[in-house]
């Protein structure tokens, strides 16, 4: 296993490689419909999501995570008497 650390690094190889494989293969089925060669030309586009979604997500999501932070409201302990 990993240590801690390495969680927010995890995360973001894990995502942009979940959603480059399902971003790209609903763009190519889009695209070039349901033909013989549907899932060579999603292999073929799949790894070039996933060079792009890796950086534009390490890069973008402390940001988000930061977003989120300010929007959802944080759990206070009840106060025990």
């Amino acid at each position: 296993m990993f240590p801690s650390r390495f969680a927010p690094l995890l995360f973001s190889v894990f995502m942009a490689f979940f959603m480059s494989a399902f971003m790209s293969f609903v763009v190519t089925l889009l695209n070039v419909g349901l033909t013989d060669d549907l899932i060579n030309r999603w292999l073929t586009a799949w790894p070039k999501s996933f060079i792009i979604a890796l950086p534009a997500i390490m890069l973008i999501g402390p940001a988000v995570k930061s977003i989120v932070e300010r929007l959802v409201l944080q759990d206070t302990a009840p106060e025990q008497g």
